[in-house]
């Protein structure tokens, strides 16, 4: 469930950032911290083409698998922070999306507030 809770949040992140300015203008990159095949991975390759369907730009996958995460994270984290470089992460059971910049979070419809922050 939180797995499911993070992907939407920042799934509407993303398209509300898209509804104030026009992004992506190019293709987006998904960093994704495991090998293929694994759940990161999955979970990654199922939203790519949704994003890229409903976004108009390629969101493609690069897998980083390595020192339980360190490796992907420190690439979203030494990446230009122009929101074209997301890191997609397990951690402690559930999978959570890492961006590089200032990130705005709405609260989704029905809830009270935002549990997510940077």
């Amino acid at each position: 469930m939180r797995a499911a809770c993070t992907v939407a949040a920042a799934l509407y992140a993303v398209s509300v950032a898209a509804a104030d300015a026009p992004y992506p203008v190019r293709p987006v990159r998904l960093i994704v911290s495991a090998t293929p095949g694994g759940t990161v991975d999955l979970v990654a390759r199922v939203l790519a083409p949704k994003l890229t369907e409903r976004l108009g730009q390629p969101f493609v996958v690069d897998n980083r698998g390595g020192a339980s995460g360190v490796i992907a994270a420190e690439m979203v984290a030494k990446s230009n922070p122009d929101g074209y470089t997301l890191g997609v992460v397990y951690t402690s059971g559930e999978i959570e999306f890492q961006f590089a910049g200032p990130v705005t979070l709405v609260p989704l419809p029905g809830q009270g507030g935002s549990s997510c922050s940077r």
